[in-house]
């Protein structure tokens, strides 16, 4: 008994190792015998059916999503540009348009009160003070517009356009004074 099982391992063993040999030969790569070339005449077939035609597909990256401020200094950008064509202001449309965002005022209001007190600008009393307001002297446009918008939206409750600011802002002569800036607020 001992000898036939001694018998079948030793088969056994000789028959895993001749399918390890076998599939190994297998997946060894064998050459590719490649047919000898042959030249071949295209004849050109006229068809009622259309040949399809494989489009180039285009890659389009979406726009990104602009912010509240963008969107807001996008619309009010080129308007306030147009109010100053021509102008020492011309050109500063966007930094109204930042201004008034940033100070949540009309952005209209400092611009209509620059043409009032300066003639947008051409007129100032100080350097880069197109409003007529406090003695001061600014040294750049960026910086008057951003300190005017900022002075309205402290010292008349958000900037909002009325009788009673202008009656604050300009005393003596504050009903004129609101009918000038309303007009030209109504321009922009």
């Amino acid at each position: 008994m001992k000898v036939k099982s001694i018998a079948f391992i030793l088969l056994f063993i000789l028959f895993v190792v001749s399918l390890v040999l076998f599939i190994s030969k297998k997946a060894e790569p064998q050459p590719i015998k490649l047919a000898p070339l042959q030249t071949t005449t295209t004849i050109a077939v006229k068809s009622k059916f259309p040949t399809p035609t494989v489009e180039p597909t285009v890659t389009v990256k979406p726009k990104p999503r602009l912010t509240k401020e963008q969107k807001f200094v996008k619309k009010w950008t080129p308007r306030l540009n147009k109010y100053f064509k021509g102008t020492p202001l011309a050109g500063q449309g966007k930094e109204f348009a930042k201004a008034a965002y940033k100070n949540d005022i009309d952005p209209r209001l400092s611009a209509a009160i620059s043409c009032v007190e300066s003639s947008k600008g051409r007129h100032c009393f100080r350097s880069h003070n197109a409003w007529g307001w406090m003695g001061q002297s600014f040294s750049s446009w960026k910086t008057a517009i951003h300190a005017h918008a900022a002075y309205l939206d402290r010292m008349y409750w958000g900037g909002d356009f009325s009788l009673r600011m202008a009656k604050r802002y300009c005393p003596p002569t504050y009903r004129d004074w609101y009918g000038k800036v309303k007009s030209e607020m109504s321009k922009i």
